[in-house]
Formats: C-alpha cells, sequence, structure tokens
C-alpha cells in the first residue's frame, strides 16, 4: 500500500472574539436612533451577533465575512441590553451588558403667572411661563392629558393648571398654577 508522508504541524482552536462597544442613546425620548457599535471583531470573519433586549432574546444577526472590526446594531430603544456575544463555529466571545436611555427631561416651567389671578367668576385670566428649553404646554389636569388650546381661560371655580416644557420628545414635570376664582359684586 501507499504510506503518506507524516507531518509536523500542531493544529489549534482558534479563540473566541474579545469584543467591546461604544452606545449611543436615542436622541428623543422613546425613540428610535439608539445604537450600540461592537467593536473587537477581525476582518474577513464570519460571525453570528446574539443579544437580549430587556431579558427577551433578540432575532440573531449573521454578519457574513466582517468587513470591519466593528459592528452597528441600528434602530434601538431605551432598554437595557444583555448577553451580547458573537459566535464563530463553536467559539463564543465574552458577554456584554448595557443600558440605552432617554435623553434628560427639560427643566420645568419658570415664572409661572396667571393675569389677573384671583379673578371675578365669569371672566378672563391669561396664563403665562417660561421654558428655558423647548415648547410649552398647559394643561386642566394632573395627568396630563387635557391640552389647553389656548392660554386664556375662564375657569367657573378656584383650578389648578399645569404647565410643562417639551423638548426633543421628552416632556418636564408639571409646574402647578393656581387660579383663584372670587365671586365679585358690582
Amino acid at each position: 500500500g501507499c504510506v503518506s508522508n507524516a507531518l509536523a504541524e500542531l493544529l489549534s482552536n482558534p479563540t473566541a472574539a474579545t469584543i467591546d462597544f461604544v452606545a449611543i442613546n436615542p436622541t428623543t425620548c422613546n425613540g428610535f436612533d439608539g445604537k450600540i457599535i461592537i467593536t473587537g471583531l477581525a476582518q474577513g470573519v464570519s460571525y453570528t451577533l446574539n443579544y437580549s433586549k430587556n431579558g427577551t432574546p433578540q432575532t440573531p444577526i449573521f454578519i457574513s465575512n466582517s468587513i470591519s472590526t466593528s459592528y452597528v446594531i441600528n434602530g434601538l430603544t431605551i432598554g437595557t441590553y444583555t448577553d451580547i456575544n458573537v459566535t464563530q463555529g463553536v467559539c463564543t466571545s465574552n458577554n456584554l451588558n448595557l443600558t440605552l436611555i432617554n435623553p434628560p427631561l427639560p427643566a420645568a416651567p419658570i415664572d409661572a403667572f396667571a393675569d389677573p389671578n384671583p379673578l371675578c367668576a365669569g371672566t378672563f385670566t391669561d396664563l403665562t411661563a417660561t421654558c428655558v428649553s423647548g415648547t410649552l404646554k398647559w394643561y386642566d389636569n394632573a395627568t396630563l392629558t387635557t391640552l389647553l388650546t389656548s392660554t386664556s381661560v375662564n375657569p367657573s371655580a378656584t383650578k389648578i393648571y399645569y404647565a410643562t416644557c417639551t423638548a426633543n420628545g421628552c416632556e418636564s414635570i408639571p409646574t402647578e398654577l393656581t387660579v383663584t376664582v372670587v365671586n365679585c359684586i358690582s
């Protein structure tokens, strides 16, 4: 029979990738433009990227013959992202965990007042406040569900109005303003 030449090569298992990340939070409240940039990949290698969001495994992403040493997961919302890893064959990288958050809330309105206040029943008052940043909104309930269509109001009894500032889709905590209605004798 035939006998081949003996080889003196030592074969070893490939090592798993060691990955890291750059987290980019959404630019608006509850926005869909957050990103996770996974770094530490080898060019020309295929990987399966795995992760969970808020404890729920997401659909694995297949990265075919990576042309870069990084990969960007786009279109992410706020949440806790865990068990982020890449697999190559039977080798699994380290696990990463991170949280994407909303941008900070704008400051609550300042200098809230009504003119006149107090006012006579059946008359109007004008609501005013200032936002350091964002757009001013007035509501007539504490749950902030009934937006006023005008800042000139005619309450039938003493009432609390609520002002907020909105910026980047984020709404501030409300500032309360009590408008006092009195019975006036003409």
